[in-house]
């Protein structure tokens, strides 16, 4: 990464005040799924018994649903009938936080995706082309604080020229990106001013591609490129299981138009978001919506792959990514401790902790703490060789440092569920212990402790001096 992921998040929080206004085709998604336990006897099909269905937006509507997902200002204008499937968009949108301005329609389009044993095995669509929102947007746009627009043009009629156009020329005068995608290219002229997001195919098949002066192409699992006049940037993806593609080309599209032009983030961070954002939309069996904290999970993960290093992280960032873990509804487990020598106690305990939840958090103590307690011959390893020599055990999932005598300050920032110690603090005064909902002790290993293993080298050393 260009920037370090302080920077990054300290974005990812600043955009929530951003206004964005989408515009385009609403379409609603319907999964069924069920199980085949019959065949019809007349015509020898696989009868299947609907058991599950699960709505989400699609098209635009799902466009604005992932921009919602990250800042707190999304307003979508289309198009949907006043049918039960209309109805349910608009309880969507309403879930989402999405600001539906919608304009009548005679029918909604639904794109229903059925599915048996997590197998997609057929799709029907209920199709329904519209008149395009032109006449509406002259008098509605004007009325809207803007920091972004995008316009999804997904061929069902909401979008034309003169919507193009409209739109356009309200942005060139507020100064104002736009980023335009469509599933045909070529059908209107786009002019130098939006920026274009589209797939490889749309890109291939659009006879005026070399014109267009900045574009974002996505290429699945190959990653995503961004061109211009002045600058070229490609990054690949993580080789992953696509468990559902649909909708993700939805999902880079909103992280592109929320952080291109971002002051701290550059092409390369952002094509790495965009990339991050569509692995999780892929890994997904319905269509899905990015959430910031799914977002942040999933940049440190990276990080820390590149380098295990990443691992050792300051009180602020620490609150940051916790946060994430805790939204994700994931159990944060806790320890602190000097780690002078590592040994095979330490180890066992660490592997005993993470037992007790889904990530282990570990504080160390620093240097001139660990001398107030222990003595000025203490510690035999400086701080950084401790917490670099723990960042590199696959068990633990953070490391942290603090300069008190005891980890009350960083137990009351991160909140951990569970709080782990030696079996030996249990005949102790635990002052750490009222800060936390729940203390598990574990079983220590006979002899592994530090002071014990000084003692061991000392006696070594003087009978080698001998």
């Amino acid at each position: 990464m260009d920037n370090s992921i302080n920077e990054i998040l300290n974005v990812l929080g600043n955009i929530r005040n951003k206004h964005v206004i989408v515009i385009g085709d609403i379409l609603l998604d319907e999964y069924i799924y069920g199980m085949v336990n019959k065949v019809s006897t007349g015509i020898q099909i696989p009868i299947i018994d609907k058991e599950i269905v699960e709505y989400r937006l699609g098209g635009a509507a799902n466009v604005a649903a992932n921009v919602a997902g990250l800042c707190n200002h999304t307003t979508l204008i289309g198009r949907c009938a006043k049918d039960d499937s209309g109805n349910r968009v608009k309880q969507l949108c309403e879930l989402y936080h999405v600001k539906l301005m919608d304009f009548e329609s005679e029918k909604t389009v639904v794109k229903q995706r059925i599915y048996v044993d997590n197998q997609q095995v057929s799709r029907l669509d209920t199709n329904a082309f519209s008149k395009s929102v032109a006449k509406e947007l002259k008098t509605v746009l004007s009325d809207y604080k803007v920091d972004v627009v995008i316009i999804a043009d997904y061929l069902y009629g909401v979008v034309s020229q003169k919507v193009l156009d409209i739109t356009t020329s309200f942005c060139k005068e507020k100064s104002v990106p736009i980023f335009y995608t469509s599933r045909d290219l070529g059908r209107f002229v786009i002019g130098g001013y939006p920026i274009v997001v589209a797939n490889q195919k749309e890109w291939n098949l659009w006879n005026q591609s070399d014109d267009c002066p900045r574009a974002f192409i996505t290429k699945g699992n190959e990653g995503i490129s961004f061109l211009s006049k002045t600058k070229k940037a490609e990054k690949k993806a993580s080789k992953k299981y696509s468990v559902n593609v649909s909708g993700a080309g939805d999902t880079v599209l909103a992280i592109i138009s929320l952080l291109y032009g971002e002051k701290y983030i550059s092409i390369d961070d952002l094509l790495l978001l965009a990339n991050l954002a569509g692995e999780l939309a892929v890994e997904n069996k319905l269509t899905y919506v990015v959430r910031q904290f799914d977002l942040v999970d999933a940049l440190y993960k990276h990080w820390i792959n590149d380098d295990s290093i990443n691992k050792i992280v300051d009180i602020s960032l620490a609150q940051d990514i916790v946060s994430a873990w805790k939204q994700k509804k994931e159990k944060i487990v806790f320890t602190n401790g000097c780690y002078d020598l590592l040994h095979l106690g330490h180890i066992k305990s660490f592997q005993y902790s993470k037992k007790f939840g889904d990530k282990l958090v570990v504080a160390v103590n620093s240097d001139s703490s660990i001398k107030r307690l222990k003595g000025n011959g203490r510690p035999i390893n400086n701080l950084e060789e401790r917490v670099s020599t723990l960042a590199y055990l696959s068990m633990i999932d953070m490391v942290i440092y603090f300069e008190e005598d005891t980890a009350i300050n960083v137990i009351k920032a991160i909140g951990p569920d569970t709080y782990v110690k030696g079996e030996e603090y249990k005949s102790k005064a635990l002052l750490e212990a009222e800060y936390v909902k729940k203390v598990e002790y574990v079983p220590m290993i006979e002899g592994t402790s530090t002071t014990q293993l000084i003692k061991k080298i000392a006696r070594a050393v003087e009978v080698d001096g001998q």
